[in-house]
């Protein structure tokens, strides 16, 4: 795990097994990763990270057509997800009194899930 300023982040090595694949775009130097893959449906995922800016952001097209793009400060943490034949990721977001959840599925299929809380109290 990489750790900078309290968001934690799998290493090079566990992406690479998570996205079967090097990121499509790195500046390791500026801590930003990006990473592009396409599922058997012709689904692609763009699914990249801040480590400085503790942001991630997911872009979904099909056929090569950018259908959604969310983008969340406030990152704690990318957890890497391998269970009951699902492979991907979690991720946990902070934001003053908003607590934010992602989580990104690459194997059987494609699948990006953003949920957010507030707490009023």
């Amino acid at each position: 795990m990489q750790k900078y300023e309290g968001f934690s982040v799998p290493d090079e090595r566990i992406m690479f097994e998570i996205f079967e694949r090097e990121p499509s775009e790195a500046s390791p130097d500026e801590g930003f990763w990006c990473y592009e893959v396409t599922d058997d449906n012709g689904i692609t995922l763009r699914f990249s990270f801040s480590l400085f800016e503790r942001s991630v952001q997911t872009t979904i097209l099909i056929n090569g057509r950018e259908i959604q793009t969310v983008c969340q400060e406030g990152a704690v943490s990318l957890i890497p997800v391998s269970e009951r034949g699902n492979r991907g990721l979690r991720g946990k977001f902070q934001f003053g009194a908003e607590t934010s959840t992602l989580e990104v599925r690459l194997i059987p299929e494609i699948k990006v899930n953003w949920s957010a809380l507030l707490n009023e109290n």
